[in-house]
């Protein structure tokens, strides 16, 4: 194996583990701003967050509030999607 050869060797034997740090780094630094987020607007509207901070609810007036991430989805098609829920009263008529 020629000194080149040895040395592209080492590169990509280097290269490799230091790509893949980065990718945790940056989905480690996307979660936090995510929980972060919630957590601001929580306060901003005095509702709760979760201890994860990848939900918050509470009552928005009279309403019931509810948004966070969910699974939608079957197989390869499963996929995280940010949903809110409002609690409406429907009026019973007689």
């Amino acid at each position: 194996m020629s000194a080149l050869q040895s040395l592209l060797c080492l590169l990509t034997g280097s290269a490799l583990p230091l790509f893949g740090s980065v990718v945790l780094a940056r989905r480690a630094v996307r979660q936090l701003a995510v929980a972060t987020a919630y957590g601001e607007v929580a306060r901003q509207l005095n509702l709760d967050v979760d201890t994860r901070g990848v939900s918050l609810q509470g009552h928005l007036g009279e309403q019931r509030l509810w948004v966070g991430e969910v699974m939608v989805g079957h197989g390869p098609d499963r996929r995280m999607h940010c949903w809110g829920v409002l609690d409406l009263e429907r009026e019973h008529r007689n």
